[in-house]
């Protein structure tokens, strides 16, 4: 019965036996799929690389970090005028463990310069401080307002590589004002820029009085400046104003601030203001050796004097007259400085040819281009041919003084105070043609 149960067994068994191996050759293929699927990914990469032995890579040197240091600048004032000088405080504050040396530090500044050669200390320890005070002066031609003004502290330190060199910058804030600018902020709007104008007008009008009364001879007194000037001194300012600004135009600077300039534009002033009156003074020597009479003047230099000089008149007139108690008489001249002085009366002949005849060309000269009958047309031409010895003179009528004629054509000396006689004034010509 075993054996017959055993034969219907055998088959079932068979078959069990291909269904395991069909289902291990499935798992087998699965299993492959799987894996070739997990060699493929990135992990699987990943975890096969790391398990790759490498060679271990080389560490990258890092740059040495520097101290930490902080620089305070603080100055003793914010405003400065251009001649004044200024105390910054600078504070280097070392704030590492490494030791800062060949502390150095400067101010490279176009408008402010050290007053005094700058010392800091040369080493600042570990977590130390220093300190140092730098004085600064504005530039002489620095401009006005506000400037920032850069402070350098440079340092060296140690590092691993050996020594090296830093830097660390801070800035500070200064205004360069004007002279007089607080004292003027007081002043009623408008009166500090009326008085910046004046300024340099004022020296010009009191050198003006001064040299003024040398020149008239007259006594010296303390110069003012009245009310009378002030219109001429607006006018004169304006001229000064513009002056600047043509200035300004070609970068160049004129404040009063600078002690220098100061001076400088009021001695300009002074000089222009007294220029003026020397230069009156000098035409007045110049035209007073030229034109004025003498009593050593002969007959030509009294003519072309009295006929073209500065006070030459239109018409001439014989006078009469007293000083005291004597009389004068005399044609009525002015020198230059319209002091009265008395002439003669000439007679214009024409010169002589070889035969001892007169010259008729000259004559007819005189005669149609020069008088018209015995009135005067052109002076300068009879001037001209009395020079070169066309013409000749003599005189007319003579000076009287005390009922006597006297010699000389002109007369100077003794006429102050004249007074003339009322009615005996009588216009006649200074010269007239004679054959």
């Amino acid at each position: 019965m075993f054996f017959q149960n055993q034969s219907a067994v055998l088959p079932i068994v068979r078959r069990a036996r291909l269904i395991v191996r069909s289902l291990g050759l499935a798992t087998a293929v699965a299993l492959a799929i799987v894996s070739s699927a997990r060699a493929q990914s990135p992990a699987a990469q990943a975890t096969t690389t790391a398990k790759t032995p490498t060679p271990a890579a080389q560490a990258t040197p890092t740059a040495p970090q520097a101290p930490t240091v902080a620089l305070e600048v603080v100055p003793d004032r914010d405003a400065v005028e251009r001649q004044q000088t200024v105390a910054v405080v600078v504070i280097v504050t070392n704030k590492s463990d490494a030791s800062l040396t060949g502390v150095t530090v400067s101010v490279p500044s176009a408008a402010f310069k050290p007053a005094v050669a700058v010392t800091f200390p040369a080493d600042v320890s570990p977590f130390g401080t220093a300190h140092a005070t730098i004085t600064l002066q504005p530039e002489a031609q620095a401009a006005f307002g506000a400037h920032k003004v850069a402070v350098v502290a440079e340092y060296s330190w140690a590092g691993p590589a050996g020594a090296r060199r830093s830097a660390q910058t801070a800035t500070v804030s200064l205004q360069i004002k004007r002279r007089f600018e607080e004292e003027t902020k007081g002043l009623p709007g408008g009166t500090a820029a009326f008085l910046y104008l004046l300024l340099p007008v004022v020296p010009a009008f009191l050198a003006f009085d001064v040299v003024d009364r040398l020149r008239k001879g007259e006594t010296l007194r303390m110069p003012t400046f009245s009310t009378e000037h002030i219109v001429p001194a607006f006018l004169l300012s304006l001229l000064f104003s513009i002056g600047f600004m043509t200035a300004a135009s070609f970068n160049v600077e004129l404040a009063y601030s600078d002690p220098g300039l100061f001076l400088r534009v009021l001695a300009l002033s002074a000089a222009l203001g007294a220029g003026v009156p020397c230069v009156r003074w000098l035409y007045a020597v110049v035209v007073r050796w030229r034109w004025a009479f003498t009593n050593d003047d002969t007959p030509a230099e009294y003519l072309r004097k009295a006929l073209l000089g500065p006070r030459a008149p239109s018409d001439y007139v014989w006078i009469e007259g007293t000083v005291g108690s004597e009389t004068w008489e005399g044609v009525r001249l002015r020198q230059p400085d319209d002091t009265l002085v008395l002439g003669v009366r000439l007679q214009a002949t024409a010169a002589t040819g070889a035969g001892g005849t007169v010259r008729e060309d000259v004559w007819t000269t005189l005669t149609t281009e020069i008088f018209e009958q015995t009135a005067l047309k052109d002076r300068r031409l009879l001037v001209k041919l009395v020079k070169t010895g066309a013409v000749g003179l003599r005189f007319q009528q003579k000076i009287i003084r005390g009922g006597q004629p006297i010699d000389g054509a002109v007369a100077v000396d003794g006429l102050a105070g004249l007074k003339e006689t009322s009615g005996k004034s009588t216009p006649k010509p200074l010269v007239e043609p004679v054959r």
